[in-house]
């Protein structure tokens, strides 16, 4: 199964996504900051990550921009599709800026979400 990192700090965000994930027989992993995304990327690698932008600590462009430097390129280049609560284009243009793949809007549509999730695991 594919493996999905959800880093966000809303806990019924998280457990929406797990609930969903789970359901398309998707293992999840559930972090709820940037700085806990950098440090289970040490040890452990995934097919995409979904990333909450507006966190305390470490925001989601930080965290997304620190993981594009990360030195192993197979972990450095996972997919990261942002998660905002902001939905106009210069979010999105931050987004892509900070290396991140693609960018859904809260609150979450999972009929853009799933799809966006498969062509970038997928390629498809």
């Amino acid at each position: 199964a594919d493996k999905i990192l959800i880093v966000d700090d809303d806990p019924a965000i998280c457990k929406l996504l797990e609930k969903v994930m789970h359901s398309n027989e998707l293992e999840t992993t559930t972090v709820n900051c940037g700085m806990d995304a950098l440090s289970i990327l040490k040890n452990h690698t995934f097919d995409l990550i979904l990333m909450d932008i507006q966190m305390p600590i470490m925001n989601g462009y930080e965290a997304a921009a620190k993981i594009r430097r990360i030195d192993d390129r197979k972990k450095a280049d996972i997919p990261i599709i942002a998660l905002t609560a902001n939905a106009f284009s210069e979010d999105k243009d931050n987004a892509i800026k900070a290396g991140m793949n693609d960018h859904v809007p809260k609150p979450i549509d999972m009929n853009v979400l799933l799809p966006a999730m498969q062509k970038l695991i997928t390629g498809k």
